[in-house]
């Protein structure tokens, strides 16, 4: 009774901080680029086979893909309620993960939940909902899919069994590194199982991730010319490995020393700076991440770790490698911070023996969970922040873009150039590849926000420049916006 209080405490005080991580800034989501498109676009279309196989969505993670208008794009513009959904998704991933660690010898419970899902360098996959929808769904089918595999090994129940094939197969459809990481773990569970209980007729149970695998990669080879993205799975090669294997390690590197300090550390200093600017509501804020730090350090400093160095160095070092290995497939190697998320399990599992050696006393585990989580929602204050003031400088500059288009735009008969008089941006702590970027940056960024602001599929590309040199203008709507972020049919200049 005492251990089943205190985990319902521990889960009650992380549940709370997730909640104040995604809503420091108010009961609202700010959507950012990909999010106009496929949840306030596709949707508008009335038959949604032409995003599929039209536009194409579906030769690439099929599973996330379906859903993008079919489960996510019915909330919008309201997307909050998706937020709710996907923050649930998360929570029960953190649960599922930590129970599994526990089953296989690995406990650092407390660790594990502030850095899986406080994590600011996090924030990017785990918020934004065009990430979150495919990492945070994968990484939840992933530990659905290991959990039930334990307890068919355990209990040897049928119904065990197909659910268990049915989710590892759901699992493979929504982000490539989800898929590595859900056929690795898969593996290495059923191969500890089986050869530290020495039942080897339990090896068939490889051939589920691995006909689960060849699924995939037969799909993804049929689909790989569909619509006008499939070029994007046609594009997989093992051409020049070795030059993107080093790139690949080299953004990796960047992003856990000047990602995470930008994310973390300068983005602790930015969110008390922020808190200390919002008025009664900042104060409210941080009395909350205080409360919340206490009661989560608390919960926390009475879990008891422990850990195997001989099992989790290479078996973390696994989880965090391979996952990342789909980005030298293809040509350019493009790894953010949203793509670390995935490879989180695998540093708490590395670090585990380290956790367990140093916070053997329960006052310094207590010490370090109150200073990380306090930290971890600081930093994610900050976060949130950056996407409200993007999220609301887009907004108003797409407002300003809607008044001024004229009848033929709106009606699908021309296209629109829009002059800007300067980059659409706003301040933040990291500028990192499409981290929180302006929908001004792109021509399709911009068209999907104003489509999915007007609620009109019709308008064709509205096309962002600097100048009008060298750009075609003939039988298109010209528009201008100065550096006040006005919009204007006519220049000032």
């Amino acid at each position: 009774m005492k251990k089943t209080t205190t985990g319902l405490f521990l889960d009650t005080a992380f549940a709370a901080a997730l909640f104040i991580k995604v809503f420091s800034a108010g009961f609202s989501y700010f959507c950012v680029l990909d999010d106009y498109v496929q949840y306030g676009c596709y949707p508008l279309y009335d038959n949604l086979s032409r995003v599929y196989f039209g536009i194409g969505t579906a030769s690439n993670r099929p599973l996330a893909a379906f859903f993008d208008p079919a489960v996510w794009g019915a909330f919008f513009p309201n997307m909050v309620f998706a937020l709710l959904i996907l923050c649930a998704l998360l929570f029960l991933s953190a649960k599922l993960f930590d129970r599994c660690f526990t089953m296989c010898g690995i406990a650092v419970t407390p660790f594990f939940y502030a850095v899986y899902l406080l994590l600011p360098l996090g924030f990017e996959g785990t918020y934004w909902i065009s990430a979150s929808s495919r990492i945070v769904v994968g990484l939840f089918f992933t530990a659905l899919t290991v959990y039930l595999l334990i307890t068919y090994i355990k209990e040897r129940k049928a119904w065990q069994l197909l659910l268990y094939a049915v989710c590892s197969l759901a699992s493979f459809g929504f982000y490539e590194s989800v898929t590595v990481l859900s056929g690795l773990v898969q593996g290495l569970i059923i191969l500890k199982f089986t050869f530290d209980e020495k039942q080897y007729k339990r090896l068939w149970l490889l051939a589920i991730p691995a006909l689960c695998t060849a699924a995939v990669l037969v799909y993804y080879k049929l689909a790989a010319h569909i619509g006008a993205l499939g070029s994007r799975a046609a594009e997989f090669s093992v051409t020049h490995i070795g030059a993107r294997l080093g790139e690949l390690f080299s953004q990796f590197g960047y992003i856990f020393t000047a990602g995470l300090y930008r994310t973390t550390a300068a983005g602790f200093l930015d969110g008390l700076k922020i808190l200390m600017q919002n008025g009664v509501f900042g104060i409210v804020i941080s009395i909350l991440i205080l409360c919340v730090s206490v009661l989560c350090a608390y919960a926390g400093g009475k879990y008891k770790l422990f850990a195997e160095a001989k099992l989790c160095v290479p078996l973390g070092l696994l989880l965090i490698v391979l996952p990342l290995l789909p980005n030298i497939l293809v040509p350019d190697v493009w790894l953010t911070y949203r793509s670390i998320v995935v490879c989180l399990p695998g540093f708490c599992v590395l670090f585990a023996p380290l956790l367990a050696l140093a916070f053997q006393n329960r006052c310094a585990k207590t010490a370090a969970l109150f200073l990380l989580t306090s930290v971890f929602l600081v930093g994610c204050v900050n976060e949130v922040h950056t996407y409200k003031a993007v999220s609301e400088l887009d907004g108003q500059i797409v407002n300003e873009v809607l008044q001024h288009l004229d009848d033929e735009v709106l009606a699908g008969k021309k296209e629109t150039v829009l002059v800007l008089s300067q980059e659409v941006i706003t301040p933040q702590t990291s500028f990192y590849k499409d981290h929180v970027k302006s929908v001004f940056y792109a021509d399709w960024a911009v068209t999907g926000a104003v489509r999915a602001c007007a609620r009109n599929i019709k308008i064709k590309t509205i096309t962002p420049v600097y100048s009008l040199e060298n750009v075609d203008t003939e039988g298109k709507q010209v528009l201008y916006m100065d550096e006040f972020y006005h919009v204007t049919e006519e220049t000032n200049e």
